[in-house]
Parts: structure tokens; sequence; C-alpha cells
């Protein structure tokens, strides 16, 4: 099953939950409001697959609701909607930026705040309009009715779906508990210095870790890693070692890529826990395949952490004539891929168009040169979807092309 249908299902099968949960789990709490825990499972369904999910599934509930058992209509789902939405979705983009206990709590309470503040707005300006009470009538309960019923259901599903999610997060580490020991195999701290910059160049920038003159290192290879900063966790990939393919230094260095992170931390300390060994060091005859072998590891130290692979991570298989960004395989036409691979290949070199021609056509360019600007012009078409604004090639004005990972 691809990736694809898989959440689509996961999706179909989050909104048959809820909408069983509403059907049969209300509870009459005071005058027309009724209490029932749909929105736990809405709002789970966040924090495992982000927001959006959050939001798709209360609206597809919300409908089924209006057309079968609700009759408030069409005001009554839109409130539904607002309210789990303000909920489920403030929790779960919170935590999609902090992806820990801590992270899950903070935004479980922001959401708790957010729903009981749009939902008593929403009491004072709309509920006039479709249950049958005077304006004046509504005020005179937003405080003593309200006011508490909101309170009591926000916080009562913030506490049922932390405790789901703690329960979600122990039977997680049972079940990689043979991959991902309970504590790390080895621990690094140091501090954050600059370094050559050749990461950011090829679309992995790491952080150099500095350490003491006599701190003991592990064996040299490329680790799965947990790293903490500012008393923040983050997940990466860590290279111990030499660096054979870029240089003849035979200083060990310490290299952290951390996932969707672009702070500046030079002169902080870091402290880094190796948890599992991906591959030793090795030296590549070509910088496109040490490329390749990175974006090999990112996913590998992803799929260990149970992590989405982000949307535009760009991954090219030379060996299957393949290019993927995110999870999404992009087409390309044999010329177009043998020019982008030319360019990812060799991202310090601008390319001219001359040269691109004639690497790829094999002729010489003679001025017919409206191939290569034509062949350029399709391949941004066809990226241009998943790339969510990022150019991958980048025009330099009066000389040519180049690969731009940044």
């Amino acid at each position: 099953m691809n990736t694809k249908i898989k959440k689509i299902t996961t999706i179909g099968m989050l909104c048959a939950m809820t909408y069983v949960i509403m059907a049969v789990g209300r509870i009459p709490v005071v005058l027309f409001l009724k209490y029932d825990p749909s929105d736990v499972i809405v709002t789970l369904g966040g924090l495992i697959l982000g927001p959006m999910t959050s939001c798709i599934v209360s609206v597809i509930v919300a409908t089924i609701e209006m057309i079968t058992v609700s009759d408030t209509g069409i005001l009554g789902c839109i409130m539904n909607i607002v309210q789990t939405v303000s909920f489920a979705c403030t929790a779960s983009a919170i935590y999609r930026k902090k992806r820990t206990i801590s992270g899950a709590a903070i935004g479980l309470s922001v959401g708790c705040v957010t729903m009981v503040s749009v939902m008593m707005l929403w009491n004072y300006l709309i509920t006039p309009l479709y249950m049958g009470y005077s304006r004046e009538a509504v005020v005179e309960l937003l405080l003593p009715a309200f006011l508490p019923f909101n309170l009591f259901k926000s916080v009562l599903n913030a506490a049922i779906t932390f405790l789901l999610y703690r329960f979600k997060k122990k039977r997680l580490c049972c079940r990689v508990g043979e991959r991902k020991p309970m504590k790390p195999i080895y621990t690094i701290t140091g501090t954050v210095v600059h370094g050559r910059g050749i990461g950011k160049h090829v679309g992995t920038p790491t952080a150099n870790i500095e350490t003491g003159e006599y701190t003991a290192l592990p064996e040299t290879g490329v680790y799965v890693s947990e790293i903490l900063l500012d008393n923040r966790t983050y997940y990466g990939v860590t290279h111990v070692g030499t660096r054979p393919t870029l240089d003849n230094d035979k200083a060990i260095a310490v290299e952290t890529h951390i996932f969707e992170f672009d702070n500046d931390i030079y002169g902080c300390t870091i402290t880094i826990h190796l948890y599992k060994k991906l591959r030793e060091v090795r030296k590549f005859d070509e910088l496109s395949l040490l490329i390749e072998q990175v974006a090999i590891d990112r996913l590998s130290a992803r799929k260990f952490w149970g992590l989405e692979q982000t949307n535009c991570a760009l991954y090219i298989d030379v060996k299957k004539h393949c290019v993927m960004i995110g999870r999404q395989e992009v087409y390309l036409s044999t010329n177009e891929f043998k020019v982008f691979y030319l360019l990812y290949a060799s991202p310090h070199t601008t390319f001219t168009k001359e040269q691109i021609y004639e690497k790829i056509w094999h002729e010489p360019a003679n001025n017919h040169l409206h191939a290569v600007e034509n062949t350029i012009f399709q391949i941004r078409k066809r990226l241009k979807p998943y790339c969510k604004g990022h150019e991958y090639i980048k025009t330099v004005i009066g000389y040519g092309y180049k690969f731009h990972s940044d």
C-alpha cells in the first residue's frame, strides 16, 4: 500500500471512529449543551499526522453529522468545525514544532484556551441566530453556563488526549525496543563552532561540534542521534570521523544534521545522544554519490524515530533514474534528468548553457541553446508543485545555471 492510500485509509478510519463516538457518546450537560469525546480522536489524528488531518476529519464528520443526526443546520455544522479546529489544530500545530511530551502538553493547553475563547465569541455572536435564544438571554448565560461548559469540555478532552498520547508513546517505545535501546550507546557534549560550510551547500547543513581535548569519542561512523539544545529535544544524523570524500584531513570531526532546524547556534553547548550506527565512514568516488548516501541516511534516521518525511526533501536515485521530493516521485524525461543530475552532482559549479548542451547532447553547441533553456523550464515546471516555493535550479544572470540547495 503506497503512502497516499495509507494516509487516506487512516483518515477514513479516524472519521468513522469520530462519527460513532459523536453519535452514541453524547451526554447532556446543561441546557442544549451536550458533551461527547469525539474531539479526542480528531486531536490524536492531528498529533500523529499533522494539523491538516484534524481539519479534514473535522469537516468531513461535521458535514455527515449535519446530514444525518443534527437539527441545527449549516450554522451548527460550522460551529462544530470551528470548535474542533480551534482545539485540535492548535494543539497539533504546536506539537509539530516540538514533538515531545512537554510539546503535547503545551499544545493541548493552548488548544483549550483557544477553543474556549473562540466558542465564547461564537456563543455571543451566532448562537442567537439558530438556537431560538435572544442575545440578551445568551449574554446572561455566558458566564454561568457557556464558559463552564466550554472549560469542562476542553479540559476533559485535553486530559483524555494526553493520557492516550502517553500510552501511544509507551507502546511505540515497546515496539521499537529492539531497534532503539532505552539508553543511548554514546553521548557527546561540546560547543558548536564554524566549519567549512560544505554541508549547507549540498543541502544538508551540519553543526560542527568541538569537544574537549581529551574527550573520548565513539568509534567512527554515521549514527541516528537525539540532540539536546537549550532544553529542547531534536532529532538528526551525526557523523563521527574523517571526511575522505571532501578532504584528506585525518582529524576526527563530529558533525550533526538536525532535522527541520536552521537557527544560528554558533557558540552554544550541545549534547548529542547516539542511538544506532547506520554505517561506516567511507570515501565516495563522486560528490553526487555522497549526497545520495546522505539522503538515505536521513531517511533511515527519520524512520527510526517514526518521523514523517519532510515535503521538500530532495532525493535522486541514479540507478533507477528517479527523482523524489518528499514522498512524491517526479517524472523527468531522459534529458531533463541528465541536466538536473548534472547540476545536482556539482553544487559548487555554475554551468554555462554551452557546457550543459555539450555535456548532455554530446555535440558542439553552435549557439543552439534553446534546447537547454527549454529543458530547464520543463524541469522547473515539473518540480514546482512539490517544492513549496523552493527553486532547485538557480539562474546566474549573464552566465548560466547552478544547483540551489538552500
